[in-house]
């Protein structure tokens, strides 16, 4: 028989009364993770933090070395008394602190830490990169659109900056904007990026019923028995990045206990997936990428379900 996974979710919100409403200003997607870990059944928010990013967009560091700064006449915002080799080699200091905070999810710490080192070096582009990863990390959308428009202006031929810039702009609600920034980066490094695929929800939630019509048997199989529905939201929760750590560039995310852990399954407690469409169409050219990055992104979240970790989904080609 048939089934609507997309409604399982719903009926469960609907059952238990939660409230989900999207925010003006773009950033609240969803209802907070308390409020949706009781309308899916009492399963912990956090139980199942473990969720997909496109890989292209992690770590990425590599601007203009900070070596190329020795030499050169400081920045004119630059506090006074420093001259480029002290600025390189403390801004060199801050960056690698950032690096070390960021892997250990302190965030607001990375943030304060980067707010400095763009006092000390205002003119470089890693500053900049990092301080807009924060703010975003930290649920301080304004911040980081400001950090990456800075960050577009010293690097303006950077398709990793107006990239990110359009990430941004999108947890602000700026829509129209971003589009133009994604264009950029596609025009600027088209290997790397393209302009995104967008449909409407109903027409995404339409790919993703095809996805899971596509799916193995075995993964099939599991999401019935656990009776794991599947949610569409435009971006991830901002309670959840804020609060959980949850990454805001993630494409999917499991709700849920891994699989043989405690906890009930089935009616009394059922899983979700969720997956964010703006956030999968952000790496989709066309519906045929769409649907591939759908089913790639089920699949690993199914995976972490059962216990996966990432090497064994990259070996079996779910990352």
């Amino acid at each position: 028989m048939a089934r609507d996974w997309f409604d399982i979710v719903r009926r469960a919100q609907e059952q238990r009364g939660a409230a989900c409403v999207a925010a003006s200003a773009g950033l609240d997607h969803a209802c907070g993770a308390q409020a949706r870990a009781a309308a899916l059944g009492g399963c912990s928010p956090t139980a199942g933090l473990a969720h997909r990013t496109q890989g292209l967009r992690i770590g990425r560091r590599h601007h203009r070395r900070l070596g190329e700064t020795r030499g050169a006449t400081p920045s004119p915002g630059a506090p006074r008394g420093y001259t480029p080799a002290v600025m390189a080699d403390e801004v060199g200091r801050l960056l690698e602190r950032i690096g070390k905070l960021e892997q250990r999810e302190r965030f607001g710490d990375a943030l304060a830490l980067a707010r400095r080192a763009a006092e000390v070096e205002p003119d470089e582009p890693a500053v900049w990169e990092a301080r807009g990863e924060m703010a975003l990390r930290c649920g301080d959308a304004e911040e980081a659109v400001a950090a990456l428009r800075r960050l577009t202006r010293l690097e303006p031929e950077s398709g990793e900056g107006w990239f990110r810039l359009g990430e941004a702009l999108q947890w602000r609600g700026a829509a129209d904007e971003a589009e133009g920034c994604f264009g950029r980066a596609a025009e600027l490094e088209p290997a790397q990026h393209t302009r995104p695929f967008r449909i409407s929800t109903e027409e995404f939630e339409a790919v993703a019923g095809e996805v899971l019509r596509s799916l193995p048997a075995q993964f099939v199989d599991f999401l019935e028995e656990t009776g794991t529905g599947i949610a569409v939201r435009p971006l991830p929760a901002l309670e959840m990045v804020v609060e959980d750590g949850l990454d805001p560039h993630a494409l999917g995310y499991w709700l849920g206990n891994v699989y043989g852990a405690a906890g009930a399954w089935g009616e009394a407690n059922p899983a979700a997936i969720e997956i964010y469409q703006l956030n999968i169409e952000n790496w989709s050219a066309d519906r045929d990428g769409l649907f591939e990055e759908i089913r790639r992104t089920v699949l690993h979240e199914v995976g972490h379900a059962l216990g996966m970790d990432h090497a064994a989904l990259d070996q079996d080609g779910y990352a």
